[in-house]
Order: structure tokens, then C-alpha cells, then sequence
């Protein structure tokens, strides 16, 4: 279960102090003298972490071409798509996939973060995976309440990069991270949000963990909480997590050593044997840390 928790704040996956080097990547191929940069981020950090990197603005003034996980422009398409993908089939809606004990349960939680007048029951017509996101948005948002959505240090990478001329890709469409997020099986679906809601304190306190994780730069302290527990679920980690760094790695090898790129991606994303950095290496990349 813990892994449940851990993937969805990855996802999510952000209160001062100073930012280490290790979020901050240089990749290079052999025989090129322009060198690309990858640069770990947490959803819901404060901007001030863009400011606290060194050597961060001089790789996104250098790169020819920015890559986030999808285009920040793409997002005013997004509702739209993300609430084609939410709408429960008939035969599956909140009431109906719930007993009511399990449906007081879920509000209780909700009523939590959101407030008293909140009721599962006015979504009645969203599948399950999106109300694990608004809990899990919700419990990691709790640990920084100065959030603010517009805020993201994505989204302002992609602002300055535009800003600046620079040409904006994305690894994915809004299309394809909604069918990510919300074409499991509606039961899966439901078994995991009934995971969040019982052990909501917990996920408070994992998404802590990983807070610090990041905001200390320890990408091996990151990759632990990751893979910290194995369950009946652990399909999450693979859907979210490793199958799109393959994709993403097959998608940026080839260009490295061409124009310089600068690649924006959940921190997450980085560590380990299965993470970007070592995928980017078992591709004949030079793959160190940026200062």
C-alpha cells in the first residue's frame, strides 16, 4: 500500500534551505561540445528553487530547445481532456462502487482538505483515480500551504523559455498523461483510492519525506522512498514511473549532441537503474553532475 502513496506523491511529485547540484544534470555524447542539462522538479516546490540552483539559469539561457513533460500551453486544453477521461461509465459511479461506510469514509477525508460542505457524492460521476489525485494533491499541498497552481516551476521554466525565443517541446500530450492517470480498471481504481483514504496521515508524512528528499537534492534518498515497499499494486510504479522514462530516453538520446536541450522532468523520474540518468548512460551518454 505504501508504494500506492509514494507513487501518487511522486507524481505530484516539492521549505527553504539550498537545493544541491544533484538536481541539476549535464549529458553529453561523445564528440560534441554541446552539452544538454536535465533538471529534476517537485510539482508543488516554491519557485525560489529555481534561484537556488547553481549553474540552472545559464543551462536554460544556453539550450536551443526546452523540453517539459508536455507543453505548459497544451494545459489550456486540458480540462477538456481530463474531464473526457474522468467520466465514470454509467455502471460504475462513486455510489455505486461504494458501500456507504466506505463512502463516509471517503468524505470524511475530503471534508478534511477541501471543507465541510464538501460531499463525495457531488462527484458522483468522476472515476475513482481522480479523486485519489485531488486527495493526494491535497495532503501534499497541506505541508506547503503557500502553494499556488499557477506557480509551479514547470510551468514558469517553460515561461522564461518562451520569453527568451527558445523552442518548447513536450515528452507527452495531456491526452496521453490522462490516459495514464485514468485508464486503470475502474476497480484497481477504486481499491487504491480506498488505500489513500484509510491511510491518509501516513500519506501527509510520506509526502514530507519526499519534500525533503528533494529539497536536499538526495536523488538516492528519493529512489529509496520509491521503492520502499512492495505490494499487491506495484504496477503503479511501472505505468507511472519507469515505462515513461524508457519512452522519454528513446526520445532524447538521439538528440543529444545536436542542439543543446534543456529537459525538465519530475525528480522522480532521475534515480536509479531504471531512472533517466542511468537509461540516458546505457546509451553511450555522459551523464555527471552539472557543477
Amino acid at each position: 500500500m505504501k508504494r500506492i502513496i509514494m507513487m501518487t506523491a511522486c507524481l505530484i511529485a516539492g521549505l527553504a534551505g539550498a537545493v544541491s547540484a544533484q538536481l541539476l544534470w549535464k549529458v553529453s555524447a561523445k564528440g560534441s561540445e554541446t552539452p544538454s542539462y536535465i533538471f529534476g522538479t517537485h510539482h508543488i516546490a516554491p519557485p525560489s528553487v529555481l534561484d537556488s540552483i547553481p549553474g540552472l539559469a545559464d543551462a536554460l539561457d544556453r539550450a536551443d530547445i526546452v523540453y517539459g513533460e508536455m507543453l505548459a500551453s497544451d494545459l489550456s486544453s486540458s480540462q477538456t481532456v481530463i474531464r473526457l477521461h474522468a467520466a465514470a461509465p454509467a455502471d460504475s459511479t462513486i455510489i455505486t462502487l461504494f458501500s456507504p461506510a466506505q463512502l463516509d469514509s471517503i468524505n470524511t477525508v475530503i471534508k478534511k482538505y477541501i471543507g465541510a460542505g464538501a460531499d463525495v457524492r457531488m462527484m458522483n460521476a468522476m472515476k475513482p483515480a481522480l479523486l485519489s489525485t485531488l486527495i493526494a494533491t491535497m495532503q501534499a499541498i497541506k505541508i506547503m500551504p503557500g502553494f499556488k497552481p499557477e506557480n509551479q516551476i514547470d510551468i514558469i521554466v517553460h515561461e522564461r523559455a518562451d520569453e527568451a525565443g527558445k523552442e518548447l517541446r513536450g515528452l507527452e500530450t495531456v491526452e496521453e498523461q490522462a490516459a495514464m492517470l485514468l485508464g486503470e480498471p475502474i476497480s484497481i481504481q477504486a481499491a487504491k483510492l480506498m488505500e489513500i483514504v484509510r491511510h491518509d496521515d501516513e500519506a501527509v508524512e510520506n509526502a514530507r519525506e519526499i519534500a525533503d528528499a528533494y529539497l536536499a537534492g538526495d536523488l538516492e534518498a528519493l529512489r529509496r522512498l520509491i521503492e520502499s515497499d512492495k505490494d499487491s499494486m506495484g504496477s503503479t510504479a511501472e505505468t507511472l514511473i519507469y515505462r515513461r522514462n524508457e519512452k522519454w530516453a528513446e526520445t532524447l538520446a538521439p538528440q543529444i549532441g545536436g542542439k543543446a536541450l534543456f529537459i525538465a522532468v519530475g525528480a522522480g523520474h532521475l534515480p536509479g537503474e531504471r531512472g533517466l540518468l542511468e537509461l540516458l548512460r546505457q546509451r553511450g551518454l555522459d551523464v555527471r553532475a552539472a557543477y
